[in-house]
């Protein structure tokens, strides 16, 4: 490592929700530059120039995940028409193959991770009045299996897909086991690990290591830091001082 910030994108445009490929010589990312969102691709080193992967229609996307055998990017469609919710598509990174629905439907699906082993697809949706975590299958969709059941949104697997992780609507770290040999997900009971206190929920909440035994929390819990407001009355008078 060099310990020195590289830039990545020299854009002027806003360029958002950089995602790894699993080899980690490619990074997918969004990007306005041509209005709404759309998602563009380049070689993590920084080398050649950024190119566009997904654009096509007025439609917002968001990179969300990489399937490990790097078939298949996974991100997040929202129409501009609001004909449907959030939906959850993948894009071939092969061939000329055209991107593909893999959840939609009326409700907002979101934060799609693919699993370790490819077969399986954890995400979040609000299909029953709140966000709760689901798994279907992957690439196809299909039938789903519910995970949490106290809310539950930002899912990730443990590297070996045995685990999955998620945050309640209480900002509580949650855990289950799961077992996807065969053609279907079982699970055990869902475990509270700990308080995720001042979790950004919509900024990158967290991350966790390959065994799952350590969290990176992005918290904003800056409270016996912060600094107090002042307000400052008939400030013209002490500038003509």
């Amino acid at each position: 490592m060099r310990g020195t910030k590289t830039r990545l994108t020299f854009d002027f445009s806003i360029q958002r929700y950089p995602i790894w490929a699993p080899d980690g010589k490619t990074i997918f990312f969004g990007s306005n530059r041509r209005g709404g969102y759309h998602i563009y691709v380049k070689a993590s080193d920084g080398s050649g120039t950024e190119q566009a992967l997904i654009e096509g229609d007025d439609a917002f996307k968001f990179p969300e995940s990489v399937s490990p055998d790097q078939r298949f990017l996974v991100y997040m469609r929202v129409a501009t028409d609001q004909r449907t919710g959030t939906d959850i598509y993948a894009q071939p990174l092969s061939g000329e193959g055209k991107p593909f629905p893999i959840v939609q439907n009326a409700f907002n699906n979101m934060q799609p991770r693919v699993s370790p082993g490819g077969k399986w697809m954890a995400y979040s949706s609000n299909e029953s009045g709140r966000f709760e975590v689901y798994v279907t299958g992957f690439p196809g969709g299909g039938a789903k299996f519910q995970v949490s059941t106290g809310g539950g949104s930002f899912p990730n697997w443990r590297r070996d897909g045995k685990e999955l992780f998620w945050l309640d609507a209480g900002d509580n770290m949650m855990a289950v086991e799961v077992n996807t040999a065969g053609t279907t997900v079982r699970m055990g009971t869902p475990q509270a690990l700990f308080h995720a206190g001042g979790v950004q929920g919509q900024q990158g909440p967290y991350t966790v290591t390959a065994d799952g035994k350590k969290f990176l929390i992005n918290t904003g819990d800056v409270k016996e830091e912060s600094q107090p407001f002042t307000l400052v009355q008939n400030w013209p008078a002490e500038i003509k001082r």
